[in-house]
């Protein structure tokens, strides 16, 4: 279901929650929920979306922590106060932690499973003949061209097909290989995007941060295989990836500590 404010609007967003809300009923009682750490993508910054969000979270009575999914992305994987985040998938985002410095959030800068969407769109629109493969598939499933352009934004449309299309074409050995290309094009230019931000943290030499990659996106070898090899040229990253750790894992971490510090706003 979509989530994401500001891909889906706040109303859809709220409308996620409460079906959830419905839902987790029948497996715990609500009465016994002492604290809500709400961990919703596109909520890292304060803004009026996340002010109704907030809102909506209020009505449930209960203490509260509203944040982004980035902090528990990256909590579910080390607990290191010094770190990157990459995130990859349904957003374009590289978060940036320092012990010393609070944290930042640079929206549109990475090369996100969206743009992956809309960079295949062009490919296959003004160069079909280097992925006739791909183009014949995507035909032969009764798809279009332009639902390339959902391939990440798929939280947008209530249509599996579309949830699964860009799994359906890596399956596929021939288009696997005219897509390997592509991957390598972006993880090459992601490599070479990212250390221009961590400049502006002044980062040393001596410094080995935790680098996580995080979101589906990342499950392709080709992708975070060369994107490791490109980026380990410009810094001293200790790369950690497990598709098997969850976002939730790190915001039940990270709601905990809250409560135990009491870190939360009270209704």
């Amino acid at each position: 279901r979509p989530s994401n404010p500001n891909y889906c609007g706040v109303e859809a967003c709220i409308e996620t929650l409460r079906d959830g809300l419905r839902s987790g009923e029948k497996y715990f009682d609500f009465k016994r929920v002492l604290f809500i750490y709400a961990a919703i993508a596109g909520c890292e910054i304060s803004n009026s979306k996340t002010e109704r969000i907030s809102e909506f979270i209020k009505q449930l009575d209960r203490p509260f922590h509203l944040a982004g999914d980035l902090d528990a992305s990256y909590r579910a994987h080390t607990d290191s106060p010094n770190g990157m985040l990459l995130i990859a998938g349904t957003g374009d985002c590289v978060t940036i932690y320092r012990q010393s410095r609070p944290k930042r959030f640079r929206d549109s800068l990475a090369f996100g499973g969206r743009k992956f969407g809309h960079t295949l769109l062009y490919y296959l629109k003004h160069h079909p003949s280097r992925f006739a493969q791909t183009c014949k598939l995507i035909e032969e499933l009764g798809a279009s061209i332009e639902t390339l352009c959902a391939l990440s934004a798929s939280a947008l449309r209530k249509d599996n097909f579309v949830n699964q299309l860009s799994g359906i074409l890596f399956d596929h050995p021939q288009t696997h290989s005219e897509l390997e290309w592509l991957l390598e094009f972006m993880a090459v230019r992601w490599a070479s995007i990212v250390p221009q931000q961590a400049l502006l943290f002044e980062l040393q030499d001596e410094d080995t941060l935790p680098c996580v990659l995080s979101g589906s996106f990342w499950n392709w070898e080709p992708l975070r295989t060369t994107f490791t090899q490109q980026i380990s040229g410009y810094m001293n990253l200790s790369i950690l990836w497990n598709p098997s750790i969850k976002a939730i894992e790190g915001a039940a971490g990270l709601g905990l500590e809250l409560w135990n510090k009491k870190e939360y706003e009270r209704c």
